[in-house]
């Protein structure tokens, strides 16, 4: 037995020995594809449930660059748009303060002088021109605080607003003019057609104030309807002072929807639906303007844009429209706007439900590939180490049943070996070691269990939880009421009567 549990034992200890490196390896192999496995099956739950998904920072990276590219182009043109605004302006004081030396007037006495307000528009036309053409924008004007007739219900304000057909006319001089404010003359004279909405004063009400300007030098507006006119446009207000530096009017350019939308198309390469948006902030929400993408695509009008975030995006609504996007201020000319990149919502959820199933088709193959990979090294290494390991402890198992088997003989030898010695006894001092276990107290009993069971003196101690004091009290009380002088006389008497026992029971 001892030679087969050595060969065993000896065999197992080789496979351990000579391949200690290689099965370490194996081992971190294993692992490792486990921790695979497990990973990638996390994040196919992850991605199933729509917690993880790089589309979604793909998109957010994309958008954010949009977002950049489009503010600090727009802050730039709007600044370059201003220092013409501003030029302009010099332009105009310089024009107006020469016309009134030469004919010898102040600005108060053009107010109900229509032929000098004519002549003066006569003079101004080709500065009004002039600028159009040199500055990014659809339509330039000049706007004097005076009128041909100041007794009308709403007062009106005379001067110049030029519109081009033409937007792409920057530099040029093939323009179509598509809307004339001035007078009627001047037009004829100029070859423009004037339309069934000319006018020859501009309503006061449809065009700032001059209070905008404190501490100031140029004004972006808000969205606001074009006079007369279906179109919508934002304008950049420079003001004009006169000699004593009194505000005496304004000029400055217009930026249509149309204009933007033409100037300022999203090139991107991503999304050929990602629209940009110019937004004034209102009570209720957004307005403003849309600006088309690359396939022409505008959103609809509408009164109120609103806007909610919707984790890393905001949720744009615009009538029954739904877009994501992001948003970031601007400002400049006096005003603080908002530039929006956004596309609309089923083309956002189409390209996360797509970019969600293919992660998760990534996800699945790499789980199945690890998990696979587990299940042949589990085959291949893990399954034989685990067979020999479970034969050792099969026969280590064998072993300590024969050794109890052989204790037990060896216990049975040792009583039969104290029986043999009987007769070597006194009978009336076992007589009495018989009647004394009757007398025996229930912890002197725990005690007499203990010395029989091989314990000594200190085991017993911290079985029972007491001091050696109160144990050689035991003993001294055991000694006495069994009758026997020592611990080898009590062992002698217990074994013979375990033996008598035993043949009783036989």
């Amino acid at each position: 037995m001892k030679t087969k549990s050595k060969s065993l034992c000896q065999e197992f200890g080789e496979k351990i020995r000579t391949g200690s490196v290689t099965l370490r390896r194996q081992f971190a192999l294993y692992v490792a594809s486990s921790i695979v496995a497990f990973a990638m099956l996390l994040l196919l739950l992850l991605s199933v449930f729509g917690v993880l998904n790089p589309i979604n920072g793909r998109i957010n990276d994309y958008l954010s660059d949009q977002l950049f590219n489009h503010t600090a182009q727009m802050e730039h043109d709007v600044d370059k748009l201003a220092a013409y605004s501003v030029s302009f302006s010099k332009q105009m004081e310089t024009l107006i303060e020469e016309y009134l030396r030469d004919n010898h007037i102040t600005f108060d006495d053009l107010t109900n002088d229509i032929d000098a307000l004519t002549a003066l528009q006569t003079k101004a036309y080709s500065t009004v021109y002039t600028n159009i053409q040199v500055a990014s924008c659809s339509g330039a004007f000049y706007i004097l605080d005076t009128t041909v007739n100041d007794t009308l219900d709403v007062p009106n304000y005379n001067g110049i607003y030029i519109r081009f057909a033409n937007l792409y006319a920057e530099s040029t001089v093939n323009t179509q003019v598509a809307l004339f404010r001035g007078s009627a003359e001047l037009a004829r004279a100029n070859n423009i057609n004037l339309s069934s909405t000319w006018q020859n004063e501009m309503l006061t009400d449809a065009f700032a104030d001059t209070s905008i300007f404190a501490n100031k030098d140029f004004f972006l507006s808000g969205v606001v309807d074009i006079p007369d006119s279906w179109e919508r446009a934002r304008y950049l207000y420079t003001p004009i002072y006169s000699k004593n530096n009194r505000v005496i009017g304004i000029c400055g350019f217009e930026l249509s929807d149309l204009y933007l939308q033409l100037s300022y198309n999203t090139a991107d390469t991503e999304s050929a639906q990602t629209i940009c948006a110019l937004l004034d902030k209102t009570d209720a929400g957004y307005t403003g303007q849309f600006i088309s993408n690359r396939s022409g695509y505008v959103p609809p009008e509408c009164e109120t844009i609103t806007a909610k975030k919707n984790g890393t995006f905001y949720e744009y609504r615009c009538g029954d429209n739904t877009y994501i996007g992001k948003e970031k201020e601007l400002v400049t000319g006096g005003n603080t706007l908002t530039v929006a990149i956004m596309f609309p919502k089923p083309q956002y959820d189409s390209i996360m439900h797509t970019g969600q199933l293919k992660n998760i088709a990534i996800f699945f193959i790499i789980a199945v590939a690890a998990f696979c990979n587990c299940l042949w090294l589990s085959k291949k290494y893990i399954a034989p180490i685990r067979k020999s390991i479970d034969d050792l402890f099969v026969f280590l198992a064998e072993q300590d049943q024969k050794n109890d088997e052989v204790l037990a003989e060896m216990e049975r030898e040792n009583s039969r070996l104290a029986y043999s010695r009987k007769n070597e006894v006194d009978p009336y001092d076992y007589e009495q070691f018989l009647t004394g276990l009757k007398t025996l107290t229930h912890m002197e009993r725990v005690v007499f269990n203990h010395y029989l069971d091989g314990k000594g003196v200190k085991e017993i101690m911290e079985l029972v939880g007491v001091k050696e004091s109160t144990i050689r009290f035991h003993n001294r009380n055991i000694y006495s009421k069994l009758g026997v002088n020592s611990l080898k006389q009590l062992l002698l008497y217990a074994a013979i009567m375990k033996q008598e026992e035993n043949s009783g029971n036989d």
